[in-house]
């Protein structure tokens, strides 16, 4: 999951915990009363700063979104920072000051698209365009398997209905009562609130957002195949992996590959092969990490939203309401975003705990206190995990760690007395393996 080509890892950790960190406490609106199934994601993302209330304690949760307030909240979370002009647009005028940078920023990137000339930034976001617009955040998604149709499918525009049907497939989008969609009614802010935070974990695949991803192969792609793939300076013209979701990845032209911890090419990686891996600011996989030989046990999380995990064998597990885990000698409660990246001991079980292999941890922090040959001792003040307590940790390094210092990517390990930013594996006997150390 990680890579050694230059990237502002040191970013690495405050993306990854806005993206799928733990939640922070309640957002203390006082009017989430009216919508208990909307209010545990509305905390999440106020917590993270996504969203925000209409006024203190106010949340305003019924009240249908408007283009203009998505293009903040995207702006937020993708921290969107072109510069771009809404001149081109005639209603230009009507978006209100506080978005006018946002709407912009939206618009450039695509993600939100005009009527025409207008942008009726005030006008409220349907359902058929807000599943559009997750689509797109997620990286449109293939599901492996289609969604039911809906009662009202023949109503669900064309633009709409591949959006639609993988978000629904992904339990991203439900329906509404009598199976109906009901593409042209608006969202209301509870309601884009909880299908955003659904569709969180699939945000690693827009540009400028680097995140850990984790799979099993399902097949390698060849240059000649060139319908599943994109450029890589890897494997010739075209060159990607597939991974167990359905989604293919593309490695980026300075992607490196480990098999076996030892450097290799696109073509060393077989089929159920577990891997992991790092994107790029574009989306492309940078370092490839190869867990293989390939099998169907163990299962690896390659994803999760709050409600699901998304296992490598293309299968979708529902989240119990309490979920707990054991990883070693150690069970604890754990959030869904926690696995990811995590192996599993054995298939999950509704009735007991998820038996762990190994963990990911995306943000261990701390001071070095010691350096060694092919180690790292790190104080860390506070539990990065539901499986360590705050104290002092040795980190084992191997040939596949990754270092990014003030000035870019280093080859040496930082310094006594650094503070660092780790991304990890901890394993069921204790070990601490790091793979990106940034300071």
């Amino acid at each position: 999951m990680y890579r050694r080509a230059a990237v502002a890892v040191s970013a690495l950790g405050l993306v990854l915990s806005l993206l799928g960190g733990r939640p922070a406490a309640a957002s203390g609106f006082q009017d989430l009363s009216q919508v208990p199934w909307a209010a545990p994601a509305i905390d999440l993302l106020a917590g993270q700063g996504a969203m925000v209330g209409v006024s203190a304690g106010r949340f305003d949760p019924e009240v249908a979104i408007s283009r203009q307030e998505v293009a903040v909240i995207l702006s937020r979370i993708l921290a969107l920072g072109a510069e771009a002009s809404l001149l081109p647009f005639q209603d230009q005028a009507e978006v209100a000051p506080w978005a006018r940078v946002a709407m912009a920023q939206a618009v450039a990137a695509g993600l939100i698209k005009g009527e025409g000339s207008l942008l009726a930034p005030d006008q409220a976001v349907s359902r058929a365009e807000a599943a559009v617009l997750l689509w797109r955040l997620a990286g449109s998604p293939t599901p492996l398997a289609a969604a039911p149709p809906f009662a009202d499918q023949a109503q669900i525009p064309t633009w709409a209905a591949p959006a639609v049907s993988a978000l629904t497939a992904l339990g991203v989008v439900t329906g509404l009562p009598g199976h109906l969609f009901q593409p042209e009614a608006p969202v209301s802010r509870a309601a884009f609130a909880l299908m955003l935070a659904r569709v969180e974990p699939d945000l690693a695949a827009m540009p400028g957002l680097p995140r850990a991803v984790a799979g099993r192969v399902s097949q390698w792609i060849a240059p000649n195949q060139s319908t599943l793939a994109v450029q890589s300076g890897l494997a010739g013209p075209a060159g990607g992996v597939l991974l167990a979701s359905g989604r293919v990845w593309p490695l980026g032209p300075g992607a490196t590959v480990w098999v076996g911890g030892q450097p290799a090419d696109l073509y060393a990686l077989a089929q159920g092969d577990p891997v992991s891996a790092l994107l790029e600011a574009d989306g492309s996989l940078g370092l490839v990490i190869d867990f293989g030989p390939g099998g169907l046990t163990p299962l690896t999380v390659e994803n999760a939203s709050m409600a699901s995990l998304f296992l490598s064998d293309g299968t979708v597990w529902t989240v119990p309401a309490s979920l707990s885990a054991t990883l070693g000698q150690v069970t604890a409660p754990v959030l869904p975003s926690d696995l990811v990246g995590a192996v599993l001991a054995g298939p999950p079980s509704a009735s007991a705990p998820l038996r762990l292999d190994q963990v990911t941890l995306p943000d261990l922090s701390g001071l070095v206190v010691r350096v060694g040959q092919n180690s790292l001792t790190v104080a860390v003040a506070s539990s990065p995990s539901p499986f360590l307590t705050a104290g002092t940790w040795l980190v084992a390094t191997t040939p596949q760690t990754a270092y990014q210092g003030p000035s870019g990517a280093a080859s040496d390990p930082p310094p006594v007395g650094s503070t660092v930013s780790v991304l990890a594996t901890l394993s069921g006997t204790g070990q601490l393996t790091a793979q990106v150390v940034a300071w």
